[in-house]
C-alpha cells in the first residue's frame, strides 16, 4: 500500500511539474524595450552616489537606452568600479555583472587599494563612453511576432526551434497546444517561414498532427546534399505526459520518436516516420530530443554524421543525456554508445573538431555529489539543484562515445531552463572561433512574493546571449537580447542569418518572437 502511494504521488508530480513547463511567475516585468542597467562601485558612497545621479542626468537628456541602479544588489548589467578594484571586482562576478574598471587601470593582481579617479564629470563620461561601445553602438536588435497567442485557435505556443536555409529562408517551428497550456496538450508541432530576414511570417503551417496524442520537443536539422529539413520530435500517447513508466518502444502506452522531412524549404511536409527502435535505450521510459537544433559533424572522419542529443529517464538514476545519430542522410538511424552521469536534461551539442563534442543541458545536479545520484536526489529540491548549467564532453569513436562526468559551470546562470549553445564559426580553415550561448541567465528567485530559496524555482528573465572564443572555457562576454533585467524570457535558439547577423527565436511571455 505504502509503495503504491509512493507511486501515485510520483505520477501526480511528474503531472504537475513536468521539465519543460517550470513555474514563472506572472507579476515579473513584460517589458520589451531593451535596456541595460548600471551601477557604481566606491568605497566612498558619497562619490558613487553622486555619480549615479550624474549619469541618470545624462541618459535622460540624451534619450538613451539606459539605466542606473542604486547599488550591486540591485543586479546592473555592468558595475563601474571606482577603487577598491578586487572587492569591486568580485562583487560583480559573484552576481554575474561585468566589472568595469574607471581611472586608473592598475591590474587586480597588484593588490592596489583605494584607486582614486578623477572628479565625478570625467567618471561619467567615461562611463556613459563605455556604456554606449557595450550596449548601443551599431546595430540594435530588431524584433517581430511570429506565434501570437490564441492565434489559430490554439492556446499557447512554446518550445521554438529555428533553422536558417541557403536561399536565406527562415523557418520557425514550435508547439502548439490545443486544449490547456501544458506540456501535453494535443500538440501539433507548426511552422511558418519568412523571407526577408524575419520581418514578415507566412501563415502558420500544420507541420505534424497526431489527433489526441501530444507532439512535443521539436528538434530540427537541414540536410544540404538533398536539400531536405528533418524535424524530429516525441508523441505521448492521449491522456499522458512525461512522467510515462513504460519502458520499450512496443506498444500504444510508450514515449515513440517521429520524424517528418520537407523537401520544398517548408512549405509540405512527409507523413510522421517512427524510428523509436532504432534511438530509444531499451530500459528508457520518457525521453526527448533537443528541444532545438541537431547538427551535422563538419570535420574529421564523421563529416556528414546527423547527431541529435537526446535527455532520458531511466529506473531511479534521475535524468541523463545520449546522443543518437545518422550516417546516411538521416535515412537510418543509432544510437551512441554510452550517457552522461545524472541530473542532465533539455541540451544541445556543438562540435569542437577531431571527433569531440561538448553538450551543455539543462541541470539538476546537486553540486557536491558528482559520482552519482545521491540517494534521495529530486531535481526539483530547489535548495540543492544547482543555479548553472552542465556541461558535458564527449569523444566519440564510430558509434561508441568516451563521456566525461558533467562539469557544473556556475559561471552560466540559470534557472533551471532550456537553453541553446550554437557554433557561428571556427571550423572552417583559419575561421575565428565563436560559439553563442542563449538562455534566460537568472539565478534569482522571486523576491516580490518573498517565497524562499528552498521552495521557489529561479525565476525565467534577463534573456542573453554569451559569447566564447576560446571554445567554451569561459563566458565572459555576455549581453541581454530583450527586455531589461527582470523581463520574463525563457526558451530560445540562435541561427546564423545572412549578411553576418544572428537571429535568436524566443518565448517572450505568451508569444513567441525573433
Amino acid at each position: 500500500m505504502k509503495k503504491t502511494l509512493l507511486l501515485f504521488f510520483h505520477i501526480l508530480l511528474c503531472i504537475s511539474i513536468s521539465a519543460q513547463q517550470l513555474w514563472t511567475p506572472k507579476d515579473v516585468n513584460q517589458d520589451d524595450k531593451l535596456i541595460h542597467h548600471a551601477a557604481f562601485y566606491s568605497l566612498n558612497a558619497m562619490q558613487a552616489d553622486a555619480c549615479a545621479t550624474l549619469l541618470k542626468k545624462r541618459i535622460q537628456e540624451q534619450q538613451l537606452p539606459f539605466s542606473v541602479f542604486d547599488s550591486v544588489g540591485q543586479y546592473p548589467d555592468v558595475l563601474f568600479i571606482l577603487d577598491d578594484y578586487e572587492k569591486g571586482y568580485h562583487l560583480a562576478k559573484e552576481r554575474f555583472i561585468l566589472p568595469v574598471f574607471i581611472g586608473n587601470h592598475t591590474p587586480i593582481m597588484d593588490g592596489a587599494k583605494n584607486l582614486k579617479a578623477n572628479g565625478s564629470t570625467e567618471i561619467v563620461d567615461q562611463a556613459l563612453s563605455a556604456l554606449n561601445k557595450l550596449y548601443s553602438e551599431g546595430m540594435r536588435p530588431q524584433y517581430s511576432t511570429i506565434f501570437t497567442c490564441g492565434e489559430e485557435g490554439y492556446v499557447s505556443y512554446r518550445i521554438p526551434t529555428v533553422a536558417t536555409l541557403p536561399t536565406g529562408r527562415i523557418l520557425a517551428f514550435c508547439e502548439s497546444r490545443t486544449r490547456f497550456d501544458s506540456d501535453c496538450a494535443e500538440n501539433d508541432i507548426i511552422m511558418k517561414y519568412s523571407d526577408d530576414q524575419g520581418k514578415t511570417w507566412s501563415k502558420l503551417i500544420v507541420a505534424a498532427t497526431a489527433d489526441q496524442a501530444s507532439l512535443n520537443n521539436p528538434t530540427v536539422v537541414y540536410v544540404e546534399e538533398n536539400n531536405e529539413v528533418i524535424v524530429l520530435f516525441q508523441l505521448y500517447p492521449p491522456k499522458m505526459n512525461e512522467g510515462i513508466r513504460k519502458t520499450g518502444a512496443e506498444g500504444d502506452d510508450v514515449t515513440r520518436i517521429l520524424l517528418i522531412r520537407s523537401k520544398d524549404n517548408g512549405l509540405t511536409w512527409s507523413k510522421m516516420e517512427d524510428i523509436t527502435k532504432q534511438v530509444k535505450l531499451p530500459d528508457v521510459a520518457s525521453q526527448a530530443s533537443g528541444p532545438g537544433l541537431a547538427i551535422r559533424v563538419q570535420t574529421g572522419k564523421h563529416k556528414g554524421r546527423i547527431l541529435v542529443p537526446f535527455n532520458a529517464v531511466a529506473g531511479s538514476g534521475g535524468w541523463f543525456n545520449y546522443l543518437a545519430y545518422s550516417d546516411d542522410s538521416g535515412k537510418t538511424w543509432g544510437i551512441i554508445e554510452g550517457h552522461s552521469q545524472y541530473g542532465t536534461n533539455e541540451s544541445q551539442l556543438v562540435e569542437l573538431g577531431n571527433d569531440e563534442f561538448m553538450i551543455n543541458a539543462r541541470c539538476h545536479r546537486f553540486p557536491g555529489d558528482e559520482d552519482k545520484a545521491p540517494q534521495g536526489w529530486n531535481p526539483w529540491n530547489f535548495e540543492k539543484v544547482t543555479r548553472g548549467r552542465g556541461v558535458i564532453r564527449v569523444d566519440i569513436d564510430g558509434n561508441k562515445g568516451d563521456w566525461e562526468d558533467t562539469e557544473v559551470r556556475l559561471d552560466m546562470p540559470d534557472p533551471l531552463c532550456q537553453g541553446a549553445i550554437y557554433r557561428y564559426s571556427g571550423l572552417k580553415g583559419n575561421e575565428k572561433s565563436i560559439l553563442l550561448f542563449v538562455n534566460p541567465a537568472s539565478n534569482l528567485t522571486d523576491s516580490k512574493t518573498k517565497r524562499t530559496y528552498a521552495t521557489t524555482p529561479p525565476i525565467r528573465i534577463n534573456g542573453s546571449m554569451g559569447i566564447s572564443y576560446d571554445e567554451g572555457e569561459t563566458w565572459d562576454i555576455r549581453k541581454r537580447i530583450y527586455g531589461n533585467r527582470f523581463t520574463e524570457y525563457q526558451y530560445s535558439v540562435p541561427t546564423r542569418l545572412p549578411g553576418n547577423k544572428i537571429g535568436v527565436i524566443f518565448e517572450a511571455n505568451e508569444n513567441i518572437k525573433l
